[in-house]
């Protein structure tokens, strides 16, 4: 997904992709290869999304950002990492 905002403020209005296309008047699948980086929207596409689903265009828009990787860089507070998130180590008796 490359706008994870525009997806989150869907799913804050309990619109799907479909609904969503079908207020704008375009098609489902250019709204779907937009959403998805193969193909940008038009300013006044942006715009629409913007005024439907009320929140700032450029929040809308802003496309995500990869956070730094940590490599090879010891973790001493384990409260920061893999506590309670899913990501403790497995523990195989064998």
């Amino acid at each position: 997904m490359k706008y994870p905002n525009l997806l989150w403020a869907l799913d804050e209005a309990k619109l799907t992709q479909f609904e969503l296309a079908a207020l704008m008047e375009i098609s489902e699948s250019r709204l779907s290869r937009a959403l998805n980086g193969r193909l940008d929207l038009a300013p006044r596409e942006r715009a629409r999304i913007a005024r439907i689903l009320r929140y700032p265009e450029g929040w809308l828009f802003r496309k995500a950002k990869r956070p730094p990787r940590v490599n090879g860089v010891a973790v001493t507070d384990e409260s920061d990492y893999g506590r309670g998130i899913g990501l403790e180590e497995e523990h195989v008796d064998r």
